[in-house]
């Protein structure tokens, strides 16, 4: 019977598919990453994909909750070296994380996962503040552990900090925007409200859309300028962050005007601005 390394191929091709369909814009970014080290980015990014859809697809809490767990064990069979069930993500991360490189990582991981639980409890987005505080949980970790997979653990504490809040501020401005909608439509009609739908719920009083995409961009200008005090390392980990303003701009129109369509904001200057992030050392 074959194992995790003899259907690599067929895995990591499934996981970048899963992460160019979740995450186009990290997608985007990990291009610039060396080549070797493109597939533990793809990997972890289809792990983040799996986690992240985890309340669109159950029907009540206690479901989403085994769905957590099972990622848990499966993270404690990939760190452990033993057998990993049979699963095209797990078995990608079970081969692509086997250097013994990667002990932050699972933490980080682990952190993403418990990340979601908050969606599953219920409740609303109350503030600008508490919409990235959560965001930071279930994806500012996993831009901080693709940070850890390109340049090791001694990543200082303030770099730390400027991955992972940019990385929440460009998630919430993604869920705002055309991605947001675009989720939205090919919801699958769960009674667990999304990120995106938490969003729009929030931003259907006006005061409250303008105060967060006020926020988001304040704390962007301010966190920006720490993106270049990072290592060009580091950069393919947070480029797309340069997206951010774009990101809210397009959310600003669909906000003012419902009537537009999502395919009216493609960006054809994605990968410039990405590309220009790479080459200054700044997003």
């Amino acid at each position: 019977m074959s194992g995790p390394e003899e259907r690599y191929t067929d895995n990591i091709a499934y996981c970048r598919d899963e992460a160019a369909r979740a995450s186009p814009d990290l997608v985007l970014s990990a291009q610039f990453a060396p080549a070797d080290e493109r597939d533990r980015l793809m990997a972890l990014y289809a792990f983040a994909a799996e986690i992240h859809r985890i309340p669109a697809t159950v029907s009540e809490p206690p479901l989403g909750a085994i769905r957590q767990q099972w990622w848990r064990e499966a993270l404690e069979e990939i760190f452990s070296g033993g057998a990993v069930r049979v699963h095209p993500v797990a078995e990608a991360l079970s081969v692509v994380l086997s250097d013994g490189r990667n002990c932050g990582v699972r933490a980080l991981m682990e952190e993403a996962i418990d990340g979601i639980g908050w969606f599953l409890d219920g409740e609303a987005y109350s503030s600008p503040e508490g919409a990235v505080g959560k965001a930071s949980a279930s994806h500012g970790s996993i831009a901080l552990a693709a940070a850890v997979l390109l340049a090791g653990e001694d990543i200082p504490a303030k770099d730390q900090l400027v991955i992972r809040h940019l990385e929440a501020i460009a998630a919430v401005s993604r869920q705002m925007g055309p991605q947001g909608a675009g989720d939205r439509s090919k919801a699958e009609g769960g009674p667990i409200a999304t990120m995106s739908e938490r969003l729009a719920t929030f931003c259907e009083d006006d005061e409250q859309d303008d105060a967060l995409r006020l926020y988001l961009l304040d704390e962007y200008r301010h966190n920006r300028k720490g993106t270049k005090r990072l290592p060009p390392s580091l950069m393919p980990a947070i480029a797309h962050a340069a997206l951010i303003p774009v990101h809210l701009k397009a959310a600003e129109k669909l906000h003012r005007d419902r009537a537009l369509t999502v395919s009216r904001f493609a960006d054809f200057g994605r990968k410039a601005r990405v590309t220009k992030a790479i080459l200054t050392g700044t997003v």
